[in-house]
């Protein structure tokens, strides 16, 4: 139950944990809805943390959070806006190391822009080729 914000575990584990702590049935899903609009908000602040930091750092500084806040879903039982605010922060760390895996091969091994100009671009023909029907 304490894998809640480490890499490829189910945010899902937190229903029961609030089940067992004597949370309804909604207030679980509400917490577990939150902590998706985490992930999403965690996504939106990725690159401004990327601008700001290594891929070492990232790495280290988001694998140290998804600890901390796995840690604090283990130690504080309530209350219920405490739980809901480690939600979103656990969301916010799910979200951040998602672009941290999809970005690890650019982050780490390409020296050069990969993005394509529009000059690069094939072009389609501007006319029609005739058919050679026999």
């Amino acid at each position: 139950m304490l894998v809640l914000a480490g890499g490829g575990q189910s945010a899902v584990q937190i229903v029961p944990l609030l089940l067992a702590r004597g949370y309804t049935t909604s207030q679980a899903a509400w917490a577990l809805g939150i902590g998706g609009a985490g992930q999403t908000l965690g996504r939106a602040l990725y690159a401004a943390l990327a601008r700001h930091t290594t891929t070492t750092a990232r790495t280290t500084i988001l694998i140290a959070l998804g600890g901390l806040i796995t840690a604090a879903f283990a130690a504080v039982p309530g209350p219920y806006a405490l739980l809901i605010t480690v939600s979103v922060v656990a969301g916010m760390v799910r979200g951040n190391l998602t672009l941290l895996q999809a970005t690890a091969i650019t982050d780490r091994w390409v020296t050069t822009p990969t993005a394509a100009s529009p000059d690069s671009l094939p072009h389609p023909p501007t006319q029609r080729q005739p058919s050679h029907r026999s």
